[in-house]
């Protein structure tokens, strides 16, 4: 064969071989650009990916937990507020209208995330300090008040925890909530981080009614401590006044730590923190929810 045809026929299969390949590659960029309806299992229920950091008091005999979860169903980071219900604590039943709280509108301080609650029942309501995120990841505290604890009325168009100032200690974050009602006065005690959220600590602040809030000039009440268990910073914070004095529980990489106070100011830690570091399949825990219930 002359060599004019020998190169016009490797001419020609090179141009389809090559026809042939970018076919396929255009296939296959048409089949990976088709949206693929994400099964159950990978977070198709508004709490399909995760469910977890409980809130529960015990009101008139039943347990009643508001709780978070994770789907694909919401805006920034996919969060919800859930409730359930328990006769005994351990066996529990999902509210059939879930969710009970959803994120705030687009642009709202709280658009992207609602959750780490916070919740007291007092005649004749019930009130929520819930954890509110905005776009740029800033986190601060709202408020909420409901009559039957699932029908929730957020207050106002703002914080009622706000962060503190540019350098402050709680300059990124101001949210995370744990309150009690002492006789006439709401106790919270709360997470600061600073923007890098390489420290982050508990502060306290007070209220008369729950809405206005002061924050201890004395804060941080609590500090994560370098070399030591808890040295990744402090989070998720619960609080109780059970007889005399305070007890207080935090996590800190995904283990629990213990604390006391006679004040509520001046901690002490537990000598032999953590006190929880394991949790199922051998693997970390966090977010303690308690409730003092009959000496126990």
């Amino acid at each position: 064969m002359p060599i004019r045809k020998v190169l016009a026929v490797i001419s020609i299969c090179l141009v389809l071989g090559l026809a042939l390949i970018l076919a396929e590659l255009w296939v296959e960029r048409r089949v990976s650009a088709v949206a693929v309806p994400p099964l159950p299992q990978s977070g198709a229920d508004w709490d399909g990916l995760f469910v977890g950091q409980p809130t529960v008091i015990l009101n008139e005999g039943t347990y009643r937990m508001w709780y978070h979860g994770q789907g694909l169903s919401f805006y920034g980071y996919g969060v919800a507020l859930g409730y359930a219900e328990s006769a005994d604590g351990r066996l529990w039943v999902k509210h059939t209208a879930n969710p009970v709280l959803e994120p705030g509108k687009s642009g709202e301080w709280d658009s992207a995330f609602r959750g780490s609650v916070s919740v007291l029942k007092a005649v004749p309501r019930y009130q929520m300090w819930y954890s509110g995120v905005n776009a740029a990841g800033i986190c601060q505290t709202g408020y909420a008040t409901s009559s039957d604890g699932l029908d929730w009325e957020t207050h106002i168009d703002e914080p009622v925890l706000s962060t503190g100032a540019p350098g402050s200690w709680d300059e990124h974050q101001a949210c995370a909530p744990t309150v009690i009602q002492d006789g006439a006065i709401f106790k919270m005690w709360y997470i600061g981080c600073n923007r890098g959220h390489s420290v982050c600590s508990i502060g306290y602040a007070s209220s008369l009614d729950g809405v206005a809030w002061s924050k201890f000039p004395g804060n941080p009440i609590l500090k994560q401590e370098p070399g030591q268990w808890d040295a990744s910073g402090l989070d998720r914070v619960r609080v109780l006044k059970p007889t005399t004095g305070y007890q207080l529980w935090y996590a800190s990489g995904n283990q629990i730590g213990f604390a006391q106070s006679p004040d509520g100011f001046a901690w002490t830690k537990y000598d032999h923190n953590p006190i929880l570091s394991q949790g199922w399949s051998g693997k970390g825990l966090g977010w303690p929810a308690l409730l003092w219930d009959e000496g126990v």
